[in-house]
């Protein structure tokens, strides 16, 4: 699950399909309930509500011991990137040598990227059958560059994405 949040976090495009971030020492009050009990809505707004109280952990539990791969980091290194998940939060991220520089909730006025995160996707995780691929497909996840030259340094991320 935290690979999972990497790949939201980092746009993405990006990275393996081993989530494990439910596994993160941030996350263990999430992943010690009873997940059955709650109702898909519930159960995401838990998600969400978790994720926002956890964000210095989070970074600082990716950054401990994981980075971001070295022509990924060319294309978003220092980029200003707007997460959005689906009406509810937005954060800013900031990346910087192949580590979260910046996390936080808020939103760019001017970002380099946004990245659009419904919560079937956030749901998909959770039940273990998220599909990088097919969430793009579906618009359950959209990648956005913000000027041309941004659209077109996320133009590769999306081809490779593909082939997932």
């Amino acid at each position: 699950m935290k690979k999972f949040i990497l790949l939201i976090l980092i746009l993405i495009p990006l990275v393996s399909a081993n989530f494990v971030l439910m596994h993160s020492p941030s996350m263990s009050e999430f992943e010690g309930l009873d997940q059955s009990s709650f109702s898909d809505e519930e159960l995401i707004l838990l998600f969400k509500e978790q994720l926002v109280n956890n964000l210095p952990e989070l970074k600082d539990d990716f950054n401990s011991d994981s980075d971001i791969p070295s022509p990924l980091d060319y294309f978003i290194n220092e980029k200003n990137i707007n997460l959005i998940l689906e009406d509810d939060y937005n954060f800013i991220l900031i990346l910087k040598d192949g580590k979260i520089d910046t996390l936080q909730e808020g939103d760019f006025s001017n970002p380099d990227f946004k990245v659009y995160i419904k919560d079937q996707v956030l749901l998909d995780n959770l039940q273990g059958t998220f599909n990088a691929k097919e969430s793009l497909n579906n618009g359950d996840l959209t990648l956005e560059g913000i000027g041309f030259f941004n659209k077109l340094k996320l133009a590769p991320i999306k081809v490779a994405l593909k082939f997932l």
